[in-house]
């Protein structure tokens, strides 16, 4: 069966909700405000579900270009403006077919949607549509199931392929799977792992989280207990691995890549006597010499990173609180871009455009309630 193991940030309530059909299936589960976002500074709704719902709920979105791509569960992709207007079905299930990550690439965007047997055990497809069109094809369609795990993306484009993290059905075998993204025979699966049973592993074992840019995948590798953590760069085909870097840690993650440098929350634990509290210094690695700079001694995380050219932009649990937060990649103090302390939301994914944050939310009230708010980045910060 496709493995619910779901992740989620969670600020004040969380929740982590299984795959489930049902009756009232509603044509077009989202509504959103026509118009361009007015109110600067301040958080804006661009699109949520219409009504409260436990069989409908917005798993993923994307940025591209101009448009806003939605994954609802149970119910299908749709786009729209991004800064909302009116939404347009791409590809609609009535509860046969759950609807998983989205990701863009190659002038395209891609989804993956699964369909269960009476043994709950999954077919997996990979669908595509050029961007702006809504001509929907499938690429690829398998006997498998994907992992799902809201701390990675499981599901990239990098160049003309698509790779996604998938598990052989009945087995905990698994590995990444590799498909031209115009379609065709599917390429060598890459990265293979067996998921840890029971007992001790690394939080950074398989099923690792990964980047794919620019040829290659990158990843960290901390074994458990060893006190040292790698950087690791495994070319596309799957066969060469380059340690670019080795530091101490005992769990990393790597979170954005961009054309020379490699970025990387690097918890520190409370009982290590080098540092007296908690945190995670957030280390930049050059991809060519392995040279590591810390930008800032704690990034809360580091959680949902995105670059955003001249900063990333992340959400962090730190000691001032919960926060959107930007931090310059040359270095220097982060600013605050949105304070979520007190809210009652839990961040489930990030997307971004030249402008603003869109973060899909939820929070349980009886029901599940998604929406996607957009949040001005504001004046860069400076190093």
């Amino acid at each position: 069966m496709k493995r619910n193991t779901a992740w989620v940030v969670t600020m004040v309530v969380g929740s982590s909700v299984g795959a489930c059909g049902g009756a009232g299936h509603k044509t077009n589960p989202l509504e959103s405000p026509l118009g361009e976002i007015q109110a600067a500074g301040a958080p804006q709704t661009v699109v949520s579900i219409t009504e409260e719902s436990d069989n409908d709920w917005i798993k993923d979105i994307a940025i591209v270009d101009n448009d806003l791509y939605v994954a609802v569960a149970w119910h299908g992709v749709y786009r729209l403006p991004k800064y909302g207007g009116g939404i347009t079905a791409l590809d609609e299930s009535a509860n046969a077919t759950e609807f998983y990550e989205l990701a863009s690439g190659d002038g395209a965007v891609f989804w993956e949607a699964a369909s269960f047997d009476g043994n709950d055990f999954p077919t997996t497809s990979i669908r595509r549509v050029a961007k702006g069109d809504t001509a929907v094809s499938t690429i690829h369609r398998e006997r498998i199931g994907g992992l799902d795990d809201g701390d990675a993306r499981n599901l990239q484009v990098d160049r003309s392929i698509v790779f996604m993290t998938e598990i052989a059905n009945i087995t905990n075998a698994g590995a990444i799977h590799r498909f031209p993204t115009a379609g065709g025979a599917e390429l060598s699966s890459i990265l293979p792992f067996t998921l840890p049973g029971e007992g001790r592993w690394s939080p950074t074992g398989p099923p690792r989280k990964w980047i794919a840019r620019n040829g290659g995948l990158f990843y960290s590798d901390c074994p458990l207990d060893s006190g040292s953590c790698t950087i690791q760069r495994l070319t596309a085909d799957g066969t060469q691995t380059q340690t670019i870097a080795t530091f101490p840690g005992t769990e990393a993650y790597v979170r954005a890549v961009d054309d020379t440098s490699i970025y990387v929350p690097n918890l520190i634990q409370a009982t290590d006597p080098s540092r007296p509290s908690a945190g995670t210094p957030l280390l930049k690695i050059d991809q060519q010499t392995g040279a590591i700079t810390e930008l800032t001694p704690d990034c809360g995380g580091g959680y949902f990173m995105l670059d955003g050219g001249q900063e990333l932009f992340y959400l962090s649990y730190a000691a001032d609180g919960i926060n959107f937060k930007a931090v310059s990649k040359q270095g220097g103090a982060p600013r605050t871009v949105a304070d979520l302390t007190d809210t009652d939301q839990s961040i489930w994914g990030m997307a971004q455009d030249d402008a603003y944050l869109f973060a899909l939310t939820a929070r349980l009230d009886g029901a599940l309630r998604t929406q996607v708010l957009a949040f001005p980045k504001g004046i860069p910060a400076q190093p």
